[in-house]
């Protein structure tokens, strides 16, 4: 469902990052600008003057809250990056000091995962139900990352061009996200490295699978995740590398035998 609307106009003295609270009393979330609500989510029905919307999930069940000045898509569509199992829930756009900002409420099911990405302005995520785990990279080294554990209540700042992912951690996960926008999409693809791919071939290595086709299967849906052709040719390369060192890494061996090109 859309709906046309005037996009709502604020006037802050500092960075709208500087002013989203957060709170939470009898269960429910509240997510607001200065002192004006945003969205909010509760366990069970409250008195709202905006949208109520239902929320019927595997591990989540309760109210979204959603002020309509800042949401006019409501519905469920699946995130526009392929690669992402995010759901949207609902979206809108407002401006702040005359820059156009972007909000959204989120959902991921246990274990899922957004795409990792990174964008050139600031955006902050706020867990509204469920839990998330929340990885984050540098830009300029993607080897070394964080994790940022998000329960109810719980919001984290991503700063610019620091990559990230969520994943649903033991349960679904309802998120909320605020962030400034461009014209054009602000979501943006970092290609791995050479040592990134050596540490994520490593990982694929060390883990115990039930049987060879498993790991096969492992190392073939990392291969497809890339989406460069430079990732996939250093994947190529490593895992030869990997072939001639080590006689006993048959991970790799399969791989090979199956897709030599």
């Amino acid at each position: 469902m859309k709906t046309n609307q005037r996009k709502l106009e604020l006037s802050l003295n500092e960075n709208v990052h500087e002013n989203i609270n957060i709170g939470k009393n009898n269960g429910i979330i509240k997510v607001e600008i200065g002192e004006i609500l945003v969205c909010a989510y509760s366990d069970s029905e409250i008195d709202f003057s905006g949208q109520i919307i239902p929320i019927r999930k595997e591990s989540i069940s309760g109210f979204l809250c959603l002020n309509s000045h800042f949401f006019n898509k409501i519905g469920e569509w699946p995130s526009r990056q392929e690669d992402s199992q995010m759901m949207n829930l609902a979206k809108g756009f407002f401006n702040v000091n005359k820059k156009n900002h972007v909000s959204l409420v989120q959902y991921l099911k246990e274990g899922e995962i957004s795409s990792e990405h990174y964008h050139t302005l600031e955006e902050t995520i706020i867990q509204l139900a469920g839990r998330s785990i929340v990885v984050t990279r540098q830009k300029d080294n993607d080897i070394d990352y964080k994790l940022n554990e998000l329960n109810p209540g719980d919001k984290i700042r991503i700063s610019p061009n620091t990559i990230h992912f969520l994943r649903g951690f033991e349960e679904d996960s309802l998120i909320g996200t605020i962030k400034q926008t461009k014209r054009k999409s602000d979501h943006y693809y970092q290609p791995y490295t050479q040592k990134r791919i050596l540490m994520e071939l490593n990982n694929l290595a060390s883990e115990h699978y039930e049987n060879g086709f498993d790991s096969l299967i492992a190392v073939k849906e990392f291969y497809d995740s890339l989406k460069t052709d430079t990732e996939r040719k250093n994947t190529i390369n490593l895992i030869e590398e990997k072939i001639r060192s080590s006689n006993n890494n048959t991970i790799f061996h399969g791989f090979k035998e199956k897709y030599p090109n």
